[in-house]
């Protein structure tokens, strides 16, 4: 397993560059399987539970909101965000796989388990994608993260729509086993802990840390400046500090990165993202009639997701964040006036509502992980902390 290892001084740079996009794909890879399970689960767990799919989605986004302060000390724990992001996404086939059998008291707490897990899975992803992106591809990596993963998405959702018919999943549930039903919970569940796989390959790889060995490596060539010495020094830990204390420190440091003036013009359109999300994938697929039809929807509005990803992170390079941003903001607003009259009058509008929100979600999607990782180089799990958490807290609203 690679999973432990790291880069040495002596790597050459077309060495790093090669492990850096490895590590890129086989992240992409990773989160492009656990979707096929998991986001084909998210869209069908209301239309099939209903009142049950919604207040369990809606613990998870509760939990995992106030759950991000406490990332940065758990990735501390784990050693590294590679390490935490395995443990962690292994338990999304627990997640998934556990509604084969409703039991109310056990979905309760799985769900409040599984929205702890989810923190510490996306703030490690937004790390290594981070780590492994440099400024002149940052927005075409987080293009090819985003395209992969809902390609995934995309496969999951037409062969759940599938399975739906296989399985003769209904809207109708009870306590036990569903027979049917409990079966496609099953499978989704399956599919989605086989992620586990790519991740076990990641190499870890921090431009921080061989930054600061760098750094380090030249003091110690030149004695007679110790400034320059301490100042690259690592710092020794607090004797007598206790865990606790160290926990409370790590959060205050999550807080005032969110409340900082950079990170603070970005709460809003991160807040939006989330909210678009859950509008998309729960409040909107409840809305049909049809539950044949929320599978291949998905599936549409996964695959466009796919396409304009690559489009949006060539363009964010090539133009600029606010040129991005604006336009998927636009077409974000057009979709939520197009979903009015679908709702109303259940025909291809459904449809139409697929597409022009996976625009605006591409467009939207690259952006939040390219500017949370440019702007904080150098606090990366904070950031992308805050970025989690500003997201489920958009989750949680809708």
């Amino acid at each position: 397993m690679d999973i432990s290892g790291t880069i040495t001084p002596e790597k050459t740079k077309d060495s790093i560059d090669k492990l850096r996009m490895r590590n890129v794909f086989l992240l992409s890879i990773a989160f492009g399987i656990d979707f096929f399970g998991t986001n084909a689960f998210m869209n069908f767990a209301v239309p099939i539970l209903g009142n049950l799919g919604s207040i369990c989605m809606s613990i998870v986004c509760f939990v995992n909101v106030f759950s991000n302060f406490l990332v940065p000390s758990v990735i501390s724990w784990f050693g590294s965000p590679e390490k935490s992001l395995l443990w962690c996404i292994a338990w999304y086939m627990i997640y998934v796989g556990h509604f084969c059998f409703i039991w109310t008291p056990l979905q309760y707490v799985v769900c409040t388990i599984h929205g702890f897990c989810s923190a510490i899975t996306f703030a490690s992803q937004g790390v290594i994608l981070g780590n492994n992106s440099t400024d002149e591809n940052r927005g075409k990596n987080s293009g090819i993260f985003i395209s992969i993963y809902m390609f995934g998405s995309a496969l999951g959702s037409f062969a759940a729509g599938y399975f739906v018919k296989i399985f003769n999943v209904t809207h109708d549930y009870h306590d036990g086993w569903n027979g049917g039903n409990s079966l496609f919970f099953l499978f989704l569940g399956i599919a989605a802990g086989l992620a586990t796989i790519p991740i076990a390959f990641i190499r870890h790889y921090d431009p921080n840390e061989n930054e600061s060995q760098k750094n380090l490596l030249e003091a110690e060539l030149t004695p007679s400046d110790p400034e320059a010495a301490m100042s690259t020094a690592p710092t020794a830990p607090v004797e007598g500090q206790s865990s606790v204390w160290k926990i409370l420190e790590d959060m205050k440091k999550v807080l005032l990165c969110a409340l900082s003036p950079r990170m603070a013009l970005l709460l809003c359109m991160l807040f939006y993202l989330g909210y678009q999300q859950v509008f998309m994938m729960s409040m909107f697929t409840r809305q049909i009639l049809d539950l044949k039809t929320v599978g291949p929807l998905m599936g549409l509005y996964s695959i466009v997701d796919v396409v304009f990803s690559f489009i949006w992170g060539w363009l964010s390079d090539r133009y600029g964040h606010v040129t991005v941003v604006t336009a998927g903001v636009v077409a974000g607003v057009v979709g939520m006036v197009v979903s009015w009259f679908a709702n109303a009058e259940q025909n291809w509008l459904i449809y139409a509502t697929g597409v022009i929100m996976a625009i605006s979600d591409a467009g939207l999607q690259t952006e939040c992980l390219s500017t949370v990782n440019q702007y904080f180089s150098h606090d990366r799990t904070n950031a992308n902390s805050v970025f989690r958490m500003m997201q489920s807290l958009g989750f949680a609203v809708s």
